[in-house]
């Protein structure tokens, strides 16, 4: 944590700062290791505070290390000035991608004209892409938990089961595992449903041969997990398993082609090019793959306007998807971690065969 804390100090001399105002509350987490609502940091050159109200205070004296706590009385708005003020700061930073415009209009009138409000853009999220060990074992731990849960929907699945009936058992196996819930609405989509790439669950029941497709992840301690795999249930159509051994196939070769120093874009190419050349190019849309840790969807992401190099630790999906309006969808999802001398597939454990 401290060494989180060092590297935002030096780049405040870097952008020329007097302090930094800290909302987004993943970057909260990742710098204070404390999740509720309504907390703020801001820090200058010497010292931290942590901001928050008198429903979370006395926890945070306890629980948040290297701050000064500091609880807000009356508003946020009254608070940070008055800090503002105190630490004498004439260019505060705040997270642009964080901080809405109602409460910056606000900032700026409260803060009147001591103080000017720079923008600033992923300070934070840069940083929050190279995962530590620590960060690594609990990103295991919610795989392993959704490998577990793969493994009991094999055995449980069953034609005219809903959709949501299969969700609900799923999100009791995970909780009776130990995790938080799930890190996002879990997808089940059968048949036609399938062919939309964030289908939204429904009593629908799943056919007789039929494809279903399911998308859920796990939040371990705040990590999150997130893997996508096709059932059939019954025959396989010649079709659809022509696209799932290509889906499978596009997938493969973006994951062997994972290494320190090649591009996000690259990867992305590598999945998009394979697909295109089988005459499926226009069915795949979205991005090949996206970060993952404190949030579901978070840098790097695995897209053709990436192209930035892959680091060691840095933790990310490879899904690549064809989906066929009106008939069915297919995509494959697990996740990677870059290391020094390769890749490692967190969830290789768990089967792809069709």
């Amino acid at each position: 944590m401290k060494q989180r804390l060092l590297y935002l100090h030096s780049k405040l001399d870097e952008l020329n700062l007097d302090a930094l105002l800290i909302t987004d509350v993943s970057n909260i987490a990742y710098l204070a290791n404390f999740k509720a609502d309504d907390c703020y940091i801001i820090l200058d050159a010497k010292k931290r505070y942590f901001l928050t109200d008198f429903r979370n205070i006395e926890e945070a004296k306890k629980a948040v290390k290297n701050f000064n706590a500091v609880c807000i009385k009356d508003s946020v708005f009254k608070t940070v000035p008055e800090l503002i003020k105190k630490i004498k700061a004439r260019r505060l930073g705040f997270e642009a991608k964080s901080l809405d415009y109602a409460s910056y209009a606000k900032l700026k009138k409260d803060l009147k004209k001591n103080c000017k409000l720079i923008p600033t853009f992923d300070l934070i999220e840069d940083s929050r892409q190279i995962k530590t060990e620590s960060e690594i074992r609990l990103i295991r731990k919610a795989v392993n938990i959704s490998i577990g849960a793969y493994r009991f929907v094999k055995r449980i699945i069953r034609a005219n089961m809903s959709e949501n009936d299969l969700i609900s058992r799923i999100e009791s196996f995970i909780k009776d595992k130990g995790a938080q819930g799930t890190s996002f609405e879990p997808i089940a989509a059968s048949g036609r449903h399938s062919s939309y790439p964030h289908a939204r669950s429904t009593d629908k029941k799943i056919g007789k041969n039929s494809v279903l497709t399911l998308d859920f992840g796990v939040d371990y301690k705040g990590y999150k997990s997130d893997l996508t795999r096709v059932f059939f249930l019954g025959r396989i159509p010649a079709d659809l398993r022509k696209i799932y051994d290509v889906v499978l196939e596009a997938q493969a070769r973006a994951i062997s082609k994972i290494e320190p120093g090649i591009s996000a874009a690259q990867i992305d190419a590598e999945a998009r090019n394979f697909i295109a050349r089988k005459g499926f190019g226009r069915f795949f849309q979205h991005a090949t793959g996206h970060g993952i840790g404190l949030e579901v969807h978070e840098a790097p992401f695995i897209s053709k306007k990436n192209k930035k190099p892959l680091i060691p630790g840095m933790v990310f999906t490879v899904e690549p998807g064809i989906y066929i309006p009106g008939r069915f969808g297919v995509r494959i999802e697990d996740m990677v971690l870059v290391k020094k001398n390769g890749v490692e597939v967190l969830s290789g454990a768990l089967n792809k065969s069709a």
